[in-house]
């Protein structure tokens, strides 16, 4: 079948949908099929071997979430469907077309971030000491404003790695690693707190990740007895406690940092407890 031909067959496979959506859908494809590098070969040579079964199969599935393949939002790779944190914004606001979003990555050069919330509205303080160094993400955070109230998110790094190690496929995250870290801290958001917009797409999503495999689940405990730990000493403990099981090096460094973050984190909150008691005693 040739290549004009299959792009015809697909729109008439597709003419139950809206027409305008599927043109464009045809358009897209029509692209990744096409488009060539300066030396002449294919960008997608896997683009022309997808059979027309597939690609309305992705255009159905994303249809029932009310998206659209676009090329930009959501993607076709050849592992399959992709999807941009935009995705899940775009969802939260045709319900919620007031929400706004501020979804920021946290780097070693900044300033520690603080949260606090009051009557439902979340205040913080987010200094970018060196917005240009490009220093490695530590985590990251996502508040959602609604009339109603705010909705907070944070992610350590430890998090992303944890995310990172159960996909699937590790080239998109090498690459877009920054969206990647956005996309993971808007969907968990969602699902805390819009599982009921968002819970297709989630499905979608999850089909690139492999969620149950036995390091990841240690990750998250390691995490999750991070967050619990109140002072260095404690901290220290639990470094020996976990340290043995650590075995594979990019679980190890991920660890590490984790645990270097969160030992920055008691320090600074010693020093304001001193410093508080300081305060108290001039008094």
């Amino acid at each position: 079948m040739t290549h004009s031909i299959m792009i015809k067959k697909l729109g008439q496979l597709l003419k139950h949908h809206d027409c305008v959506n599927v043109n464009r859908y045809q358009g897209y494809i029509d692209k990744l099929c096409t488009n060539r590098k300066k030396d002449g070969t294919l960008v997608n040579p896997w683009a022309e071997k997808v059979p027309n079964d597939t690609w309305v199969e992705y255009y159905e599935k994303v249809a029932l979430t009310g998206l659209r393949i676009d090329g930009d939002v959501v993607i076709v790779t050849s592992r399959g469907i992709t999807l941009t944190h935009q995705a899940y914004k775009n969802l939260v606001l045709k319900k919620y077309p007031d929400a706004k979003f501020d979804i920021q990555l946290v780097r070693q050069d900044d300033a520690p971030v603080e949260f606090t919330k009051i009557d439902g509205k979340i205040h913080y303080d987010h200094k970018i000491l060196k917005p240009f160094s490009n220093s490695a993400i530590i985590g990251g955070y996502c508040i959602i404003k609604l009339p109603t109230g705010d909705f907070l998110e944070t992610m350590s790094k430890v998090d992303f790695e944890q995310v990172k190690r159960c996909a699937t496929d590790k080239t998109i995250w090498n690459m877009w690693e920054q969206e990647m870290c956005m996309k993971s801290l808007i969907k968990r958001a969602c699902k805390r707190h819009f599982r009921d917009i968002t819970i297709e797409v989630d499905k979608i999503d999850n089909e690139n990740y492999d969620f149950d495999s036995s390091d990841n689940v240690l990750l998250e405990e390691i995490n999750t007895k991070l967050q619990n730990t109140t002072n260095i000493l404690s901290l220290n403990d639990l470094w020996k406690e976990c340290a043995a099981s650590l075995k594979d090096k990019e679980q190890r460094l991920a660890a590490i940092e984790a645990f270097s973050l969160r030992k920055k984190e008691l320090v600074s909150l010693q020093a304001k407890e001193l410093m508080k008691g300081s305060n108290n005693d001039n008094t």
